[in-house]
């Protein structure tokens, strides 16, 4: 994951051997990654020699399997060492098989009032088809039975979760008997999943999670407005065509079958996970847990290496080329550069695209001081093409 070294600092680096267990989850092996990547081999296999398909597809194939290694090595880091470390300083995820009645009785108290409100379960029948889900949105599939209020026998039903919902949240100090407990948000909906549909019989689901092609490509040539064809191209983008399915390992045959022929995806693009199916979210944790001996020392970046603090940078770009390798070395330089552009009176214009910025960026008021150079506004921050606030040099 790439920070902005500005944003590094301010966090201090918030990674200690527990984070460090987290991005181990790309790097090792285990016997859950044995079974998952065993079985996704298997069906891409069986994939290829049942289509008789073509090079390229093969090729599709292996990196299919490829990519199934990998996500089961994350998941037993994840289970096999992130998990036991966690445990081992008394910060635990708690499922609901191991909750206290007090504990049960809290998550209780917290669905209805903060999660279930935000949830809209359909039940799929011809006049409520599938729904649309966004990519790498967190939802439910519930396989019913009886009937509802209305007499319909419908047998499927989504729930999606929106994203404003904390993915973890910590339980009160009433509760955790001196320890740090969480509960993961995709627990908290699973154990109160009948609390969703009255009168209708829980019977089989699973959590799950679709990726879908978001790249943004628009041809300038074949637009009239291009700043509107990128903002149609923004909302658009969240619904593209799906390339993976994630569900729970426990998932059944006949949901995801089902999930399958929704998205239109074989079975190789079907993943099935041992815990939550976003472990990005985990980071959460890091700002959960308040216990400062656990982190590291804050990370100070040096100034850049072929700068001279105090030398004209203009004169230093006279002598040569001058490479910055962020985040090791600060943004300090760059600052710099962008002060003396704004107080130099050979500057008329000053024009720059800055991605990933903050809310207090300092690149903002070191453009903004008063000066004869016209300063251009073009900020934007990760995935997202429509903000355009700031001063920006270049």
């Amino acid at each position: 994951m790439w920070m902005h070294p500005q944003d590094a600092q301010k966090r201090g680096l918030q990674r200690n051997d527990l984070v460090g267990a987290m991005e181990a989850l790309v790097a090792a092996d285990g016997s859950a990654a044995a079974r998952s990547a065993a079985a996704a081999s298997s069906a891409c296999a069986a994939w290829t020699a049942s289509t008789r398909c073509s090079s390229s597809t093969a090729g599709a194939s292996a990196l299919a399997a490829a990519t199934a290694r990998l996500v089961a090595h994350q998941y037993a880091i994840y289970n096999d060492q992130l998990l036991p470390a966690f445990r081992k300083r008394g910060i635990r995820i708690v499922s609901h098989g191991e909750r206290t009645p007090a504990q049960q009785r809290w998550v209780a108290a917290y669905f209805q009032r903060e999660v279930k409100p935000l949830l809209i379960p359909v039940g799929l029948d011809p006049s409520h088809p599938f729904p649309q889900v966004a990519n790498k949105s967190l939802n439910f599939i519930v396989r019913l039975g009886g009937k509802d209020a209305f007499g319909r026998a419908n047998e499927i039903a989504i729930v999606k979760v929106p994203r404003v919902l904390p993915r973890f949240i910590r339980m009160p100090d009433g509760v955790s008997e001196g320890r740090t407990l969480f509960v993961s948000l995709s627990s908290v909906i699973r154990s109160h999943l009948a609390d969703l549909f009255p009168g209708r019989d829980v019977g089989q689901f699973s959590q799950f999670r679709v990726t879908r092609h978001s790249d943004l490509s628009v041809d300038e040539e074949d637009v009239d407005n291009l700043r509107t064809a990128l903002r149609q191209g923004l909302v658009h983008r969240h619904f593209g065509q799906a390339v993976r399915l994630e569900v729970s390992a426990g998932c059944s045959e006949f949901l995801s079958a089902f999930l399958l022929r929704q998205f239109g995806l074989p079975p190789p693009a079907l993943f099935r996970v041992h815990g939550p199916v976003n472990l990005a979210r985990l980071t959460q944790l890091i700002d959960l847990v308040d216990r400062p001996e656990l982190l590291f020392p804050s990370y100070k970046a040096t100034y850049p290496v072929q700068l001279t603090p105090g030398e004209s940078f203009f004169a230093r770009l006279k002598r040569g080329d001058v490479l910055i390798h962020q985040p090791f070395e600060s943004f300090d330089g760059v600052l710099a550069f962008l002060r003396e552009a704004v107080h130099d009176p050979d500057v008329l214009a000053i024009k720059q695209t800055l991605y990933r910025t903050g809310a207090d960026s300092a690149c903002v008021p070191a453009g903004a001081a008063e000066s004869g150079a016209a300063a251009k506004a073009s900020a934007q921050k990760p995935y997202d093409r429509r903000a355009g606030q700031g001063l920006h040099p270049v």
